[in-house]
């Protein structure tokens, strides 16, 4: 592979001039393109050559084709005839050369040319873009779903934020490529109607537009995968790392495997597509039946031992029983309690805008189970979104039977209490403070002394 040398290009739907200048350039330099991709351009090592390029496109041109059609074996025919080579192909596109620097061109009517490029972008260009758009906007709309049903879920996940990070641009760029072909047909038809060449440069807006979204979504890709690093182990990463080349190679592969078959474009079309999202969704019920059926813990590392029990004829049941530091126990409100298989945990989740530590100190489920205790602690990190988390924990659904009242404890600037509706507590708070909102759940009534326990172990003074 050391005579190829592939290299990143970006094209637009107005570019096909300066690409011919381009290629031109490149020979000049010993370097002869091979083979198009959607990215990425490969190009083989000779001696310098002086070539003129040409870029068609032909509206039956597809990559579901297992062959050429008949005009399209026709219309290379005359490109030969006029002393064109073809070079290459992709999907509509194709790429001609000549040693014949004064070699015909292959579209001599400027118009002719305009209505081709429309008709091609019609057929393939325009409806990938609107259904990227009805897909990603339909995602985009589950997660403003998530968002609605939980903040501080949602703006605590990672994961749900880099997705957003995602899913809008692509959206914001399918209806930016739209509205940009649209103004490239207003243009280039005026300029047509005045006698000059149908426009066929990209701007400079464009190009830095390009680059800088290529950039970014690389960015976001690689902080997307080191969280799930951080966050799931190992093995996990490499099996969500591998979804994707997984779903390339295997719709690559599927498409070939119809050529051969001389399938037509349209069955080679459908067959692909579903395959590929059977392939998908085979995969991610591959996962999932490795977690649920093979105990596989996806999260990293904590230190737990089992406890194994049999409830009637059922097979034994595991419990996983952690010990993560946190600073409030059961012991420090009730005294020494004998019971050597409490669960102490701690889970973290934090973003730019909201901290969230879960703590908990249970038992496997029991007849007379000793004291649990339960605690979230929320650090926002911005003014809307301790707005949000005031909401978001004070709404009361109306089929609760729960009220809300406030009440004078915990130093808390305001403190709340949930009350059944025959005025029995439900043992559980609601503290806010300038920096921090903390939810309370705990067992029995709290005394005075107790209260201060509480104060003094979260720190609340």
């Amino acid at each position: 592979m050391k005579d190829k040398v592939r290299k990143l290009d970006l094209r637009f739907i107005s570019d096909d001039k300066e690409t011919e200048l381009k290629l031109e350039k490149m020979a000049a330099k010993g370097l002869f393109l091979e083979k198009v991709e959607t990215y990425f351009w490969t190009y083989r090592k000779s001696e310098p050559k002086v070539l003129k390029y040409a870029i068609t496109y032909f509206s039956n041109g597809s990559i579901f084709n297992h062959e050429p059609s008949e005009n399209q074996k026709n219309y290379y025919d005359y490109g030969k005839e006029s002393g064109w080579d073809l070079v290459c192909e992709n999907n509509q596109m194709q790429i001609f050369s000549s040693e014949d620097l004064d070699a015909i061109p292959f579209e001599t009517d400027e118009a002719t040319k305009f209505e081709n490029l429309k008709k091609c972008m019609r057929k393939n260009f325009l409806p990938t873009q609107i259904i990227t758009i009805i897909i990603y906007g339909i995602c985009l709309w589950t997660k403003y779903g998530s968002f609605e049903h939980s903040y501080i879920n949602f703006l605590s996940s990672n994961n749900n934020l880099y997705l957003i990070c995602v899913l809008l641009p692509i959206f914001l760029l399918s209806i930016y490529n739209i509205v940009n072909y649209f103004l490239w047909c207003k243009k280039a038809k005026k300029a047509i109607e005045m006698g000059n060449e149908c426009i066929e440069k990209a701007s400079v807006k464009q190009k830095y537009f390009g680059y800088f979204y290529l950039i970014y979504t690389g960015i976001l890709t690689v902080l997307m995968f080191y969280n799930i690093l951080v966050e799931y182990n190992i093995w996990f990463f490499i099996l969500i790392l591998l979804h994707v080349p997984l779903l390339t190679i295997g719709f690559s592969k599927c498409i070939k495997f119809m050529k051969k078959r001389k399938a037509t474009a349209k069955k080679n079309a459908l067959v692909s597509i579903i395959f590929l999202f059977v392939l998908s969704y085979g995969y991610l019920f591959f996962v999932l039946y490795l977690v649920i059926n093979f105990d596989f813990d996806i999260m990293h590392g904590r230190e737990y031992r089992s406890k194994y029990i049999t409830y009637s004829n059922d097979e034994p049941r595991e419990y996983k029983i952690y010990n993560d530091d946190i600073p409030l126990l059961c012991q420090d409100l009730y005294g020494a309690i004998d019971y050597d298989d409490y669960s102490y945990e701690l889970d973290v989740d934090e973003s730019i805008f909201i901290k969230v530590e879960q703590y908990t100190q249970d038992t496997y489920p029991m007849k007379n189970s000793p004291a649990e205790i339960s605690y979230d602690i929320y650090t926002p990190k911005m003014d809307f979104v301790y707005d949000l988390c005031v909401k978001e924990l004070t709404f009361i659904d109306e089929y609760r039977n729960v009220t809300l009242r406030e009440i004078d404890d915990f130093n808390a600037n305001v403190a709340y209490g949930f009350y059944y509706d025959d005025n029995t507590e439900t043992k559980r708070f609601l503290l806010l403070y300038d920096d921090r909102i903390i939810s309370l759940q705990l067992d029995s009534d709290l005394e005075d002394f107790q209260v201060n326990i509480i104060v003094d172990k979260l720190d609340l003074k």
